[in-house]
């Protein structure tokens, strides 16, 4: 008798653990963001709602040894979609819209593939180079992406670059919308277990390293998701409390003889775009402030005017309530996020637009008889 009903104890728990997967599978909606995905948390909580901006068929290119662009980006999972798991799609990043804003052709490569150093010593850089060349990176990785860089401290030549002329272009673009349901039955129940697994390792303290945060705001209207009173945020974003003064010297005098390396030539120009990390921008609005240190104005202040304050026009939209700067389920930018990154970009290196007069132009006088 003992025998039968631990049997039926048991079968009774499988029954359970079968209809919660069951339940979990056909009510949570795919994962899309990095951070819902690497912490297990619910899309349905932190999905993006709306729409985002896409370019079709993407303007920016993949990096070719062979070809000139007037603009070269060597960056990371902001500047272009090279591996599967960056969830932003081709033709949404900010070279995508800097492209359409100013007919610049843009060669993008990744940093992993093309390493700064490697590109500013090839024949194409010799041989063609870009009028541009921007260095973008994560803020959180600054510290890997200059391991191994030229050594010495040297100062850039001085130099007057030249501002280009806007000649934006009328590339078409497609609204696309987060998916609500799994392809498949197998990919729900694949989902909802690896949802469950992750959300029991965090509730019992087992979590692994890499998993993302969740953290309360003091605003609910910087998201478009229904928890919009939380956001989520990457584990690795905290290792910036570790960084010394003695890390920010070696990454400014990377940073400067890169750009003294490109700007020999005469006419490549080098900027450096770092990326905040999320936590850099939401910090202000957290319930319980992190107080994460500033690191990119000290190394503007190192490495000079090449270094472009993005973070301070992406906190001004927050502060100001823009709506999904970052996206709430992912470490990266939605279209607004892209759309400040490449406007601010333009804006350093483009012809500045005049002003539009209130009043009209005096009508033409006719010629004298």
């Amino acid at each position: 008798m003992t025998y039968r009903r631990y049997i039926f104890v048991l079968l009774g728990g499988v029954g359970l653990t079968a209809a919660f997967l069951m339940v979990a599978a056909i009510r949570l909606q795919p994962y899309f963001g990095d951070l819902t995905r690497q912490g297990g948390f619910s899309e349905n909580q932190f999905g993006w709602a709306g729409d985002q901006t896409q370019y079709l068929p993407p303007l920016a290119q993949s990096f070719d040894a062979a070809k000139t662009y007037d603009m070269m980006v060597i960056g990371d999972s902001f500047s272009s979609r090279t591996v599967a798991s960056v969830q932003t799609q081709p033709g949404g990043f900010w070279t995508d819209r800097l492209s359409a804003l100013s007919g610049l052709s843009i060669g993008v490569a990744w940093e992993t593939a093309l390493s700064v150093d490697r590109y500013l010593k090839s024949p194409g850089f010799h041989d063609h180079p870009p009028r541009l060349l921007v260095v973008e990176r994560v803020e959180r990785k600054l510290p890997t992406f200059t391991n191994g860089g030229p050594q010495g401290c040297p100062t850039p030549p001085l130099r007057s670059h030249d501002r280009l002329e806007k000649r934006p272009v009328a590339a078409p673009s497609i609204i696309v919308q987060r998916p609500r349901w799994h392809l498949s039955a197998v990919d729900a129940v694949d989902e909802a277990n690896d949802f469950i697994v992750k959300f029991v390792k965090r509730g019992t303290g087992f979590g692994n390293r890499d998993q993302a945060r969740r953290l309360s705001l003091t605003r609910s209207d910087l998201f478009s998701n229904p928890s919009s009173q939380e956001i989520l945020v990457l584990t690795e974003d905290f290792d910036k409390q570790s960084w010394t003064t003695a890390d920010l010297d070696r990454i400014s005098c990377v940073m400067r003889s890169w750009q003294t390396i490109a700007e020999t030539n005469g006419y490549t120009r080098l900027l450096f775009l770092i990326v905040p990390d999320k936590t850099t921008v939401y910090d202000p609005y957290l319930r319980d402030r992190i107080n994460m240190p500033d690191f990119i104005a000290p190394l503007s202040e190192r490495v000079g005017a090449a270094v472009l304050r993005l973070d301070r026009v992406l906190a001004d939209a927050v502060k100001h309530g823009t709506r999904d700067v970052y996206l709430p389920n992912d470490t990266h930018w939605g279209s607004a996020g892209t759309r400040l990154a490449a406007e601010f970009v333009a804006d350093e290196i483009f012809v500045p637009t005049p002003p539009k007069s209130a009043h009209p132009p005096p009508a033409a006088k006719p010629p004298p008889p």
